[in-house]
């Protein structure tokens, strides 16, 4: 017998998503735009490579 979850809350806040080739070159911009200070970069195993990538394009710590 499955568990059913009894209540649920979701609370999401607008979303802004851009797509398409080149986008990642964009994240620098698109985080000055939200005002952000600091970022957390999160990945899989698999995508270790990839969020290191993307953690050096933002500059250090």
């Amino acid at each position: 017998m499955a568990h059913l979850v009894e209540s649920f809350t979701l609370t999401v806040q607008p979303a802004r998503i851009v797509f398409g080739v080149g986008t990642l070159a964009r994240l620098p911009e698109e985080l000055s735009r939200m005002g952000a200070r600091r970022v957390l970069v999160l990945s899989s195993p698999f995508q270790t490579e990839q969020a290191g990538a993307v953690a050096a394009m933002l500059g250090p710590q």
